[in-house]
């Protein structure tokens, strides 16, 4: 009974006439010329899978979430760009080389009033990301009373979706580090760091790890409290 249940929901059923004519999203390439917009930019990578931590694949991620962006709505005026992939060469003898072309097309882009997307690819992507809008926040300026520019002290929250806090020490970009980076980069240009991790996983993640994350001043919700009643309160053993 439910195979058969299951048959009716997968029924292949003959496509009904739309009542309205939908707008699919416009994806143009990306020059420096271009208005405002949201802008795309794939990173083929899938190093953190590649340490023995998952399958893998993430590398095709820009690809094919490009192939599904020109099918869907978009809820925005706001014009959409491609900026293309960003790729480890032969000449690239760490993935540091790929991390540094991101961070300068990222900056770049938030410089020209951009909103960026990066497409990816593995956790190591992240690393460029926060570092670009870190970079860039770091560069606003306000103008006080007394027309004397002030720095705006940088504030980059990061809200990770996972089971994993992704903060394990290393010396070098490992599987489960990429956060980590992000933290140690806000070290060394002194500015704050602002985690928040949603759906972490007790099982998944030791006690030392707990213990870093509440020391370098990470909030976190556990998988269980994920909940329409922490929603609403705002409520749960965050820390």
């Amino acid at each position: 009974m439910l195979v058969d249940q299951l048959k009716k929901l997968f029924k292949n059923e003959p496509q009904k006439p739309m009542l309205y004519h939908r707008k699919h999203t416009l994806i143009r390439p990306y020059t420096q010329q271009c208005q405002r917009g949201i802008m795309l930019v794939g990173v083929i990578s899938d190093l953190s899978l590649d340490w023995g931590r998952g399958l893998q694949g993430a590398k095709e991620g820009p690809a094919s979430i490009r192939r599904i962006l020109p099918r869907t709505h978009s809820q925005t005026k706001l014009p959409f760009y491609d900026a293309g992939d960003i790729e480890q060469s032969v000449n690239d003898h760490s993935f540091a080389a790929v991390s540094h072309r991101q961070h300068q097309l990222l900056l770049r882009s938030l410089r020209d009033g951009h909103f960026p997307v990066v497409l990816g690819g593995g956790h190591e992507i992240s690393i460029a990301s926060y570092q670009a809008l870190s970079d860039f926040s770091a560069e606003a300026i306000t103008i006080t009373e007394d027309q004397q520019p002030q720095l705006i002290p940088p504030r980059v929250g990061v809200i990770n979706f996972d089971a994993h806090f992704e903060l394990r020490p290393s010396l070098s970009l490992r599987s489960g580090s990429a956060f980590h980076a992000a933290w140690c980069y806000s070290k060394d240009q002194q500015r704050s760091f602002d985690f928040l991790g949603l759906g972490i996983c007790d099982h998944a993640n030791s006690q030392a790890m707990f213990k870093l994350a509440e020391d370098l001043g990470c909030q976190w919700l556990l998988d269980h409290q994920m909940t329409t009643r922490n929603k609403k309160t705002g409520t749960g053993t965050t820390r």
